[in-house]
């Protein structure tokens, strides 16, 4: 199958996805404490809803996913955490939940994964994602 989108028609849909609407990159969002490493996965995810985001600088869906988790992220507030794994630097971890595919989300609720998800996602596929784990609550 042929790509219908070059590298060039890709990085600026990126770029045009992560402006949002003050013109600061939605990266802005996913600031350092946001990120998890295999020293405080445990603790993050053992109470609550908490969405993990496993990805790689280099992936460009991963790049496209950012804005639409933060817009899910505002939409949920406190009902909801959002971390991210970067699968480069925390291979133990992406290897302990066996994650081969990125972007890779996994949905945990109290310490437990009860749902994934392999691929870019639109807001409304994130929000019936995180509520599936909202609705046994």
């Amino acid at each position: 199958v042929k790509n219908l989108l070059n590298d060039e028609d890709v990085e600026n849909i990126y770029n045009m996805l992560h402006q949002n609407h003050k013109g600061n990159k939605c990266s802005d969002f996913f600031e350092e404490e946001l990120f998890f490493s295999k020293e405080n996965f445990d603790s993050k995810v053992e109470k609550g809803v908490v969405l993990v985001d496993f990805f790689a600088n280099w992936c460009m869906p991963c790049k496209m996913l950012s804005p639409v988790l933060e817009e899910a992220s505002e939409l949920f507030g406190d009902k909801v955490s959002i971390y991210k794994v970067d699968v480069d630097k925390d291979n133990e971890l992406a290897a302990r939940f066996n994650v081969m595919s990125i972007p890779n989300l996994i949905l945990f609720k109290d310490g437990k994964a009860v749902n994934q998800h392999v691929g870019f996602a639109s807001k409304q596929d994130i929000v019936d994602f995180i509520k599936t784990a909202l609705k046994s609550d």
